[in-house]
């Protein structure tokens, strides 16, 4: 059988829980608004063991597009610090267009947060991996 370990419940594929061994899944987990469908057990997944990208990550998704240094004069600068002290939008939007694309290639997936696809699925496989060594 699938399970979905997770700290609060886990839930079979045949739709029981193997806790109390109910067919309602609709109970209360505390701290986890329960609703019909499944995007909020996916939500609770990601959040509990996914991290969302912060203000420095997503602005670190712009190294090594650019180059590394930028000239003014005899002056040299980082370019992606000048770029966000002289246009602070322009670097917003350079950001943007880089997850766009990044969630096109489908490296990166939005609930509520960005989160690498990576990390979501290394979870999966090591669930996977748990259940197939104890079957």
């Amino acid at each position: 059988m699938l399970m979905i370990p997770q700290s609060h419940f886990a839930i079979h594929a045949i739709g029981v829980c193997s806790s109390c061994h109910s067919d309602d899944l609709m109970r209360h987990l505390p701290g986890v608004g329960v609703e019909y469908g499944i995007e909020w057990v996916m939500e609770s997944i990601v959040e509990e063991h996914c991290i969302p990208l912060d203000k420095e990550a997503k602005e670190s998704l712009l190294d090594g597009i650019y180059p590394e240094e930028i000239s003014i004069g005899w002056l040299k600068y980082d370019t992606l610090l000048a770029i966000k002290l002289l246009d602070p939008i322009s670097f917003d939007i350079a950001i943007d267009e880089q997850i766009s694309h990044l969630k096109e290639d489908q490296q990166l997936f939005e609930i509520g947060d960005y989160y690498w696809t990576h990390d979501l699925e290394s979870f999966l496989d090591s669930v996977s991996n748990t259940q197939s060594k104890g079957a």
